[in-house]
């Protein structure tokens, strides 16, 4: 499975001053993941974090395309849980 954005909308721009530049986390978790401790299985979730952004000068109304599908790096190793 992957889980990737896609785009991103803006449906409503915030009164502060400068312009909206949003950014989004892109988070996977994997709970079945373990590593061995002592010769022990013990459960230690694995995960990976991905930012996309930040999105500079978003007004209401625009839609971004994001960078699409990246290749996942960080909990591609981990050992499932039996």
């Amino acid at each position: 499975m992957q889980i990737y954005l896609k785009s991103l909308s803006c449906n409503e721009e915030t009164d502060e001053v400068g312009a909206d530049e949003p950014y989004v986390l892109v988070i996977a978790v994997n709970l079945a993941s373990t590593v061995s401790v002592g010769g022990f299985p013990v459960p230690l979730p694995a995960f990976e974090v991905t930012l996309h952004g930040p999105f500079n000068d978003f007004d209401a109304g625009e839609t971004r395309s994001a960078p699409g599908r990246r290749s996942p790096s960080g909990i591609s190793g981990a050992t499932p849980r039996r």
